[in-house]
This record gives C-alpha cells, structure tokens and sequence, in this order.
C-alpha cells in the first residue's frame, strides 16, 4: 500500500497541474446548460436572445459568430481574450450536448427544430462576416448537409470548421479512465489515493482514441467541402489537433511544459481542454484563421 508520504507527494504535483477547473460555464461557456437528451428536444433558447451578443466597448454589431457545443465551449476564454484585443463584438450560439448541428445526423436530416430556426433567424440577422463552429462529431457533417447550410445564414464571407482537438485513449490510463466530463481531476486524484499509480509519468504516454480514423474523417469532410462549389468559397475546414501531438504523431501532450506556473493539464476530461491552458495551445490558430486578418 503506498504510503501516505508518498501519496501526498503525488497530490501536491497534481495540483501543479492543474488549471482553473471551477472555471467552467460561467461566463457564456454554454447556453441554455444542461442541454436536453435528445437533438430532437432543443426548443428555443431564451438566452439565446437576450445573452448571446458579447459587445466590444463601442457597442458595435457583431462580427463574429461562434457555434457548436461544448468543444467550442472550452475555448470562451481564448476567444473572448481575443475579441478583447481586436475590439470587435460577437454572437456566441454554442450550446452544451446536442445543441451543435442542425439536422441531426443522418443521412436524411431531421426536419429543423426551433434551436435550428433560431439560429438561423439570429444569423440572418446579425449577419456577422464570420462564423466559427466546432464540434466532437465531424462525422455528422458528412451525412447530411444541414449544418453547412445552416451555418452558411446570414451570408457570411467566411466560415470556419474547426477540426476537433484529439480525444484521450482509454487504454493508456494504468486505471479505468471513464468518460464523465471534467473527470480528469477526480480520476487522477483518486488513482493516487488508492495506489493505482506510482508516478504521474503516464501523463506523457497518452495515446490518442481511434486516431486513424479520427484523421480519415478529417480529410473526407475537407475533401467534401473542398470540391462542392456551393461551399468552397465560404466554408474552409482547417485541423486543430497539431497543437496537442508530440512531433512524432504518436501521443497526445496532455501536460503542457510550457503553461506559466510550471507544467499544467491541457485536458480536464478524455474529450474536453482546459479553459485556460488548454485553449491556449489554439490562441495563434484563432489570430491565423479568424482574428488576424479580420475587417469589421
């Protein structure tokens, strides 16, 4: 049995891991949170219409949309630190759960529900010059073309998919790693106090879930996009996972050695970023394909 020196030992460079955890919806991480159970049960979001609009200090329109679920959520703060800088307001429509697509996802799209309505009336008229979207199911966008359209409302000059940051392999983990959100913590905390782990070290060997078909996916949905002319002006698919991959492609860097404060988790579940370490790998994605070159 380890030791109550030794576990203590563990749980203070736990603790230098970790990042800001209790940071999660606060703040517009998500709207209308809990999401419903079903994609067919999303009815319209008052916030929606009242707290979605983030304005720079001019009060002007805004230029930027961000949509999709949680895996859009986890980057509120990056996004809002940049808006900040570049002074420009934006609409934020993430909603937790199944409040990403619109139409479902099959190969025969669901008739729209009033989130999707929604959406699309709130797009038409605000009609930012971009929008963002980011979801854990890119797979979806293959099956029917409802998102895309969807996203396209508004008549935006840009539209930017974001590919998913890579998810955590079970199987990697010396204990049984389960998929609860924002997990991580208790997991690791718990996996130090009953013995599972004599070292943190693990962290390092992380592989990513089902990565070939992860990158399959990503290629037929930029494959997809790129040769319908109906989207390839407007629609540009572009991978986030570069930014959490070791050189080599092989492991996720889950602990980012360069976090100020000393080494910090870039994840808080097997599918989920941290909000502030995590995110941040993607600030310079975000100035390249979003903030960057943007004219409001």
């Amino acid at each position: 049995e380890k030791s109550s020196t030794l576990s203590m030992k563990y749980r203070e460079e736990l603790t230098m891991l970790m990042s800001d955890f209790s940071w999660i919806t606060n703040g517009k991480g998500g709207l209308c949170h809990p999401g419903p159970n079903s994609p067919k049960s999303l009815g319209e979001c008052a916030e929606a219409e009242e707290e979605s609009i983030v304005y720079n200090e001019a009060g002007d329109p805004p230029c930027l949309a961000f949509l999709g679920n949680s895996h859009m959520g986890h980057h509120i703060r990056t996004i809002a630190s940049l808006a900040k800088e570049y002074d420009v307001s934006f609409l934020w429509l993430a909603r937790h759960s199944w409040g990403d697509l619109f139409g479902g996802c099959g190969s025969t799209p669901d008739p729209p529900s009033p989130w999707d309505e929604q959406r699309i009336r709130i797009l038409k008229q605000w009609k930012p010059k971009r929008v963002i979207f980011a979801t854990h199911r890119p797979r979806c966008l293959l099956e029917n073309n409802s998102t895309l359209d969807g996203l396209m409302s508004g008549a935006p000059e840009k539209v930017l998919i974001m590919g998913d940051n890579p998810h955590l392999d079970s199987g990697s983990f010396p204990f049984e790693s389960r998929h609860g959100f924002n997990a991580l913590q208790k997991e690791l905390l718990n996996a130090i106090k009953v013995g599972d782990v004599s070292s943190l070290d693990f962290l390092s060997t992380i592989k990513p879930e089902r990565f070939d078909f992860f990158l399959r996916t990503e290629d037929r949905l930029r494959k997809a996009i790129e040769s319908n002319p109906k989207y390839n002006g407007t629609i540009q698919f572009e991978s986030t996972y570069p930014a959490f991959m070791d050189q080599n492609n092989t492991f996720v860097q889950v602990v980012g050695a360069e976090t100020e404060g000393g080494n910090r988790l870039l994840y808080r579940d097997r599918e989920h970023l941290t909000l502030r370490d995590g995110s941040e790998r993607l600030r310079e994605y975000f100035r390249e394909h979003i903030f960057g070159d943007l004219d409001c």
